[in-house]
C-alpha cells in the first residue's frame, strides 16, 4: 500500500476520533446537567449538608476530569493531523499529551470508582473511599504506549535523517 492511501487513512481515523471526542464531551455535558440539576433518579444530593461538601467536591473533579481527558483525546488527535500537514507521523508534542492522560485516567478511575459517595443521603452509611487495580494498570497501559510513542517519534526523526 502506498504512502498517500496510509496517510489518508490516517486523517479519517483522526477525524473518527476527533468525532468521538466531541460525542463524549456532549455525553459529559448531558450526564452533568442531568445529575447536578436532578432530572433523572441517580442525581448529587445537595441539600443534605451531610454529605454536600463530599458530593461537591467529588462531582467538581469527576467532571474537570472528564472534560479534561475529552480535550486532551482530541488534542492527541488534531496534533497527528497537524504533524501529517507537516510531514511528520509522530508529532513530539503528543508524548506530553499521552503522559498527562495516563496521570489524568488514574484520578478520573479513582473518582469515578467513588461517585456513589456523592449521590448518597446523609441517612446511609458512608461506604469506605476505593481504589481499584484498574486505576494503577490503565495509566501504566498508557504510559507503556507512551514510551512506545516516543520510541516511534525517534525512529521516524533518525529515518529522515538517514540519507
Amino acid at each position: 500500500m502506498n504512502n498517500e492511501k496510509l496517510i489518508k487513512r490516517l486523517k479519517w481515523l483522526c477525524y473518527a476520533g476527533l468525532l468521538c471526542c466531541l460525542c463524549w464531551l456532549l455525553v459529559i455535558g448531558v450526564q452533568t446537567y442531568n445529575e447536578a440539576a436532578g432530572t433523572t433518579d441517580v442525581s448529587v444530593h445537595w441539600g443534605d449538608a451531610a454529605v454536600q461538601p463530599m458530593a461537591g467536591i467529588i462531582f467538581v473533579v469527576y467532571t474537570v476530569l472528564a472534560l479534561s481527558l475529552a480535550v486532551l483525546a482530541g488534542c492527541f488527535f488534531l496534533n497527528i493531523l497537524r504533524g501529517v500537514k507537516r510531514g511528520e507521523i509522530f508529532p513530539k508534542c503528543n508524548i506530553a499529551v499521552i503522559v498527562a492522560g495516563a496521570v489524568l485516567t488514574f484520578f478520573y478511575i479513582n473518582v469515578r470508582m467513588n461517585m456513589g459517595l456523592a449521590f448518597m443521603s446523609g441517612s446511609d452509611a458512608m461506604p469506605p473511599v476505593g481504589v481499584d487495580t484498574d486505576s494503577l494498570v490503565v495509566p501504566l497501559a498508557l504510559l507503556v504506549f507512551g514510551v512506545m510513542y516516543r520510541l516511534g517519534h525517534d525512529l521516524a526523526r533518525e529515518n529522515e535523517l538517514t540519507i
